[in-house]
């Protein structure tokens, strides 16, 4: 018996499932970023970023790997689930993914910062 053979006998492959559209609706909507994490920087990949631009790169992946048709409807659902600084810094009823995605881009981090203050204050 060659080697690969007992190998593949011994350790058979593993069968990779693709992800469905409904799997990637479910990671989309279970992606959130909290009031605490608003405003802040994190560390990816030695680089440091704000949050919800972070946030907004992994949202982007995922709409990207779904495909915009699979989850069109899902960006108000979204929208909805930003903390509440993001939510008055962005556009309501935004039914495009790219033109939702580009807004949070945009944010004016002063003014961010300002209404995350606001919502860590109210909170205390």
């Amino acid at each position: 018996m060659d080697m690969k053979k007992a190998f593949t006998a011994r350790w058979p492959g593993i069968a990779i499932t693709e992800k469905m559209g409904l799997d990637y609706q479910w990671e989309i909507l279970a992606l959130c970023l909290t009031d605490e994490e608003l405003g802040t920087q994190i560390t990816v990949a030695g680089v440091p970023t704000w949050s919800h631009l972070q946030y907004c790169t992994s949202l982007h992946q995922l709409v990207n790997e779904a495909g915009t048709a699979t989850i069109a409807g899902l960006v108000y659902q979204v929208h909805e689930n930003l903390p509440l600084a993001m939510k008055e810094l962005t556009t309501p009823g935004v039914a495009d993914w790219d033109k939702f995605l580009e807004e949070i881009k945009k944010i004016d981090m002063n003014k961010l910062c300002k209404k995350a203050e606001a919502a860590w204050k109210r909170k205390m």
